[in-house]
C-alpha cells in the first residue's frame, strides 16, 4: 500500500481498548518496534500517571515533535526556525504546538517533496491515554490530535491504546472522530487463556532453572491443576498472571510457599502478591466519585450471589437495587475496565467483571480499606432483605422467577 492509496482511506485513528491487564501495552511496545523496523515510525508516548512528566498533557506535543525531528529529517530545519521565532512557544497551547512543531513543518516539507517518497503513513503510538489526567484533559489530547488527522495531506495515523472508559467510548464514536476511527477490542475471541497457559508455563521453567532453590524443588511441581487455576484466575487478563510469577520468583522465599500464599492456603503475612493490582483497582474505583457507594452496592450484589441459575443482565439488576436501568449505567459508566457493562440500553448482556481478583480484594478489608470493603455479612443481609421486599411487593419490571432463584440461593449460602 502507497501513501497515494494511504491518505484516501477514512482511518486516521487505530484506537485499542481493553480491560485492566488485558495486554495492551505489550501489543503496543510490539507495534512499535515492528513500525520502527519498517521505518514508519514517527513517534510515540507511553502515559503513566504513576511517573512525573508522563502523567499530563502538557509534554505530549513537545515530545512527539523531537521524535519526529528524528524520523522525519526533513522537518528538522522548520520546526529549528520555529522556535528561533518563537521562544515561548513551548508554553503556549497545545493547539499551537501542534500547528506549529508538526503540522507546518510537514506540509513544508511535504511541499519540497522531501516526504512524499515514503510509502506508508506514518505512525504515531500512545499508549495508556487514560493516565493522562483526568476526563477532560484526555478529551483535549484527542481533539488536538483531531486537527492533524482532518488533514488528509498529513501523513499520519494515531495508533491509541486504553481501557475503555465511558468519556473515551464517547469521544471515538462521536459524529467527527467516529468515522475516521477503527476500533480493536481485546475481548475473549482472542483467546488469551491459551496464551496466559503458555507463559505461566514458560515462567514456570524458568523458575525451575534459574531460582536459587532450584535444586529443591518438587519435581512435578506445579501441578497440572495449579496452572488451571492460575489460568482461571487470570480471567483472561495476564496482569494477574503476571502478577504472580513475580510474587513467586522471589529469590528468598520458597516458590511451592509463596504459590500456597496466592492459593489462599497457608496465611500471607505481611506478604503482598497483589499490591500492585489492589492499588489499580482501588484507583479505578475511587474515580466512581460520587456513585462509589451505589457501584459498591452493585458489586457487592454480583460478587455475593453468583450462580448458574442465576441471570445478572442490567435489568433485573437494576430493578432488584431499585434503580432505573440507565441509572444503573450511569453509576458504573466510569468502572468499564473492571466491569463489562452493556452500553446500549437495549443489550441485556449479563453484567460480569473482568477479573475474578477483584473479589479478593474488596472481601478482604486489609487489601481494600475501608473505604471500599465489601463485608460479605452486611451484604447478605442487605440482599436478604430485599429478596423478601421484592417478593412481598415485586417491580413488575423484572420476572419473579428471578427472586425465588435468589432466595434459594440465599438459603444454600
Amino acid at each position: 500500500m502507497d501513501w497515494v492509496e494511504a491518505k484516501d482511506r477514512a482511518t486516521r485513528f487505530m484506537w485499542i481498548h481493553g480491560p485492566v491487564g488485558a495486554g495492551k501495552s505489550a501489543i503496543e511496545q510490539t507495534i512499535a518496534e515492528m513500525c520502527h523496523n519498517a521505518g514508519i515510525l514517527a513517534a510515540s508516548f507511553f502515559f503513566s500517571r504513576n511517573i512525573a512528566g508522563r502523567n499530563d498533557k502538557s509534554l505530549l506535543i513537545t515530545t512527539l515533535a523531537y521524535q519526529l525531528t528524528v524520523s522525519i529529517p526533513a522537518i528538522r530545519e522548520h520546526v529549528g526556525c520555529v522556535l528561533n521565532d518563537d521562544p515561548h512557544l513551548l508554553s503556549r497551547s497545545l493547539e499551537t504546538q501542534m500547528l506549529d512543531l508538526i503540522i507546518n513543518p510537514l506540509r513544508r516539507a511535504i511541499t519540497v517533496q522531501k516526504v512524499t517518497a515514503q510509502a506508508q503513513p506514518y505512525v504515531v503510538i500512545l499508549d495508556g491515554l487514560d493516565e493522562c489526567g483526568d476526563a477532560d484533559a484526555q478529551r483535549y489530547i484527542l481533539r488536538v490530535l483531531l486537527i492533524a488527522a482532518q488533514l488528509r495531506s498529513i501523513p499520519l495515523i494515531f495508533l491509541i491504546a486504553s481501557r475503555p472508559e465511558q468519556h473515551l467510548r464517547d469521544c471515538f464514536e462521536d459524529k467527527i472522530l467516529g468515522p475516521l476511527t477503527t476500533r480493536l477490542v481485546l475481548d475473549d475471541k482472542y483467546h488469551p487463556d491459551s496464551d496466559i497457559r503458555i507463559f505461566l508455563a514458560s515462567k514456570f521453567q524458568d523458575i525451575k532453572e534459574m531460582h536459587p532453590s532450584r535444586a529443591h524443588l518438587p519435581q512435578l511441581w506445579p501441578l497440572e491443576e495449579d496452572i488451571d487455576r492460575l489460568v482461571e484466575k487470570s480471567s483472561g487478563q495476564f496482569i494477574y498472571a503476571s502478577t504472580v510469577m513475580k510474587f513467586l520468583y522471589s529469590p528468598r522465599h520458597w516458590p511451592p510457599d509463596r504459590l500456597a500464599i496466592i492459593f489462599g492456603i497457608i496465611p500471607r503475612g505481611k506478604s503482598t502478591p497483589f499490591a500492585e493490582m489492589d492499588a489499580l483497582y482501588l484507583h479505578i474505583l475511587a474515580s466512581a466519585d460520587e456513585n462509589l457507594p451505589n457501584a459498591l452496592e452493585i458489586i457487592s450484589f454480583l460478587l455475593l450471589f453468583r450462580h448458574e441459575w442465576l441471570i445478572p443482565n442490567p435489568s433485573f439488576v437494576a430493578s432488584f437495587l431499585s434503580y432505573r436501568r440507565r441509572e444503573l449505567t450511569l453509576i458504573l459508566s466510569d468502572l468499564h475496565s473492571i466491569i463489562a457493562v452493556p452500553t446500549s440500553p437495549e443489550d441485556e448482556t449479563p453484567l460480569h467483571f473482568y477479573h475474578a481478583s477483584l473479589g479478593d480484594c474488596l472481601l478482604d478489608h486489609s487489601r481494600s480499606g475501608d473505604n471500599f470493603f465489601i463485608d460479605p455479612g452486611l451484604g447478605h443481609k442487605k440482599i436478604a432483605m430485599l429478596i423478601m421486599e421484592n417478593l412481598t411487593n415485586p417491580s413488575g419490571t423484572a420476572p419473579l422467577d428471578n427472586y425465588c432463584v435468589l432466595l434459594t440461593i440465599f438459603r444454600v449460602h
